[in-house]
C-alpha cells in the first residue's frame, strides 16, 4: 500500500526565492503568528505548544470541540492564523470542526478563489486515505501523519504561514507591476 502523501511544499520555496531576486520582496516568518493547537492528549498539546513557543509563535489550546468553538468565537481580531487540528476528539472528530473553523475565518476574494487568512493542518495517526481526502476536501491545507518530525512540522507551518502571506501581498505586487508596463 502506498503511504498518503502530506503536500509538499517545494513551489512555495521557489516563490520565495523569485520574490526576492525579482521584486526585492523578503520574507520571514512573523513571530507574532497566533496558532490554536486543538488536541486531547496532554502530553501531545503541551509538546507542541513548547516547540512552536521556541520558535517565537504565540499558541492557544484547546482539547475539546466546545472549547475550540469558544476560542474561535472570542477571535474577534482575527489573531489566530493557523489551527493544528486532531481528527479524534472527546466530543467528536475534528474533521466536522473544519467547516466551522472556515466559516468563522475572513476571507477574500483573489483571482475568483476564496481566499481563507485561516488554515487548518490536520495532525493525525489515521493513515487511510479516504479520512486524508475527506480532510483536505473540507478545507484543511494540509494533512501530517503522528508520529511526526518536529522539524517537519515547523517547516509546514512555516510554509503554510508563507502561502499566506503570498495571498496578501499577490494583489499588491499585480498592482505594481501593471503600473511598470
Amino acid at each position: 500500500h502506498d503511504k498518503p502523501q502530506a503536500r509538499k511544499n517545494q513551489p512555495l520555496t521557489e516563490i520565495k526565492k523569485k520574490l526576492e531576486l525579482d521584486c526585492g520582496i523578503q520574507y520571514t516568518t512573523p513571530n507574532t503568528s497566533t496558532i490554536l493547537i486543538v488536541e486531547d492528549e496532554p502530553d501531545i498539546r503541551e509538546n507542541i505548544k513548547d516547540l512552536l513557543s521556541l520558535e517565537g509563535f504565540n499558541t492557544l489550546e484547546a482539547s475539546t470541540i466546545q472549547e475550540t468553538k469558544a476560542i474561535l468565537n472570542s477571535n474577534k481580531n482575527n489573531e489566530i492564523q493557523l489551527v493544528l487540528l486532531d481528527i479524534q476528539l472527546p466530543d467528536g472528530s475534528g474533521l466536522d470542526l473544519i467547516e466551522e473553523i472556515k466559516k468563522t475565518s475572513p476571507h477574500q476574494a483573489w483571482l475568483e478563489e476564496k481566499i481563507i487568512d485561516m488554515d487548518i493542518i490536520i495532525l493525525s495517526c489515521y493513515r487511510n486515505k479516504e479520512t486524508i481526502t475527506q480532510a483536505i476536501q473540507k478545507g484543511a491545507y494540509n494533512y501530517i501523519l503522528k508520529p511526526y518530525k518536529n522539524n517537519e512540522l515547523i517547516q509546514t507551518i512555516k510554509d503554510t504561514l508563507f502561502r499566506q502571506h503570498c495571498f496578501k501581498i499577490f494583489p499588491k505586487l499585480i498592482k505594481k507591476l501593471k503600473s511598470q508596463s
